[in-house]
């Protein structure tokens, strides 16, 4: 037996060391009474690879760190990106539609006819008009009339104005239309400054399609006539989608009126 034992201990000491066959020596010093001198040195050995250990531990977190800090830059340079790529926005009958805190590109206004009654009107948001028109100087705006059939949601006939270059003064009201948004070539205008819409200086309808989809400085009359008598004064500053059932194409009973600025 102590000749077994004696084997196995020089197996122990010429093999590295390991927790195992320490907790193994540890039991067969038990039993034998061998010196403990030995085992304390395997101890140690133990608690230094483990310190070892941890040490490489250490270091695999660190990179860790390192990694995620890596990681959280190139999300932010990401979303930075993905921030300046302009969205659209949308407004269809009142209803807004666009990701917060994004750039716009394009605004698109969507505005339904009433089948009976007066003038339907979508008013044109004063902030999406400056930020697009006005901060870059000029942008560029159609307008469409689509007819649509009373048993098909989708537009049969489409007739479109523009585009056409346009700019409007912030602090002004002051704006110029370009050529490709009427027959009458280019106009301008001050809008909000409490005039009645009429020829010259103060046109009223900035951009029209169809005969009855018109772009315009005030919002349409309760009670509207033909051409420029169909708006109220020009009180304030702020623009108006505007569809006009009275005016819709032969044959039409529910029609569309869309702007597009971008």
């Amino acid at each position: 037996m102590r000749s077994l034992v004696l084997l196995f201990l020089f197996a122990f000491f010429a093999a590295p060391v390991s927790a195992r066959e320490c907790r193994l020596y540890f039991t067969i010093q038990q039993a034998e009474n061998i010196s403990t001198r030995k085992f304390n040195l395997c101890l140690l050995a133990e608690i230094n690879d483990q310190k070892r250990k941890i040490n490489d531990l250490k270091r695999e977190i660190n990179d860790l760190k390192r990694e995620q800090k890596r990681f959280r830059r190139v999300t932010a340079e990401f979303e930075r990106v993905i921030g300046e790529i302009p969205v659209d926005y949308l407004n269809e009958d009142g209803k807004v539609t666009v990701e917060p805190n994004r750039r716009i590109g394009k605004a698109i206004f969507m505005l339904s006819a009433r089948l009976t009654g007066g003038a339907n009107s979508l008013k044109v948001d004063q902030e999406i008009l400056e930020e697009l028109c006005s901060r870059h100087g000029r942008c560029e705006i159609s307008i469409f009339f689509q007819a649509i059939d009373i048993r098909d949601s989708n537009p049969t006939n489409s007739v479109a104005s523009g585009p056409c270059i346009f700019s409007y003064a912030s602090s002004t009201g002051a704006w110029v239309r370009g050529e490709g948004c009427g027959s009458e070539g280019s106009l301008n205008g001050i809008d909000g400054d409490d005039a009645v819409a009429g020829p010259g200086q103060h046109p009223g309808v900035i951009a029209m399609a169809g005969g009855a989809c018109l772009l315009a400085e005030s919002d349409a009359r309760s009670h509207f006539a033909s051409g420029a008598q169909a708006l109220q004064r020009d009180h304030a500053k702020g623009l108006f989608l505007i569809a006009i059932p009275s005016r819709r194409e032969q044959g039409t009973r529910q029609f569309r009126c869309n702007l597009e600025i971008q």
